[in-house]
């Protein structure tokens, strides 16, 4: 067994790839959460700084999802040729399915952002 095999077949690697696949979904899910419950408050309070605050670390979460994911790739890229192990056809494909949906997540979480720079909170209201 090469090292990429035993590192994806133990706990953490499983744990590894999985955060990397999930953190920016759940990014964007909590974004999209917090923000839109928070509208009303900044509405009433007159600053944006927490949406902003909201939407910067939703940002960061979901780019180190994506830099997890991409760092599982980088080792599954180092595994020798030749070895198909299902273990790591399964962490390749979660490995890059991580990496593009972070991409696509990132790009989502960037254009809920840009309406708290362009609008009045108010407005929504």
């Amino acid at each position: 067994m090469s090292d990429a095999s035993a590192y994806f077949s133990s706990p953490k690697g499983i744990t590894v790839l999985w955060v990397g696949l999930l953190a920016a979904p759940v990014a964007w899910a909590l974004h999209l959460g917090a923000v839109t419950t928070l509208v009303g408050w900044a509405c009433k309070s007159g600053s944006v700084a927490l949406l902003h605050l909201i939407s910067l670390l939703m940002l960061a979460l979901a780019l180190v999802g994506g830099g997890m994911a991409q760092r599982c790739w980088q080792r599954l890229r180092q595994a020798p040729p030749g070895s198909q192990v299902p273990v790591l056809k399964r962490s390749s494909f979660m490995a890059l399915s991580g990496m593009l949906l972070s991409g696509f997540f990132v790009l989502v979480i960037l254009m809920q952002w840009l309406p708290v720079f362009l609008f009045d909170p108010c407005i929504v209201r």
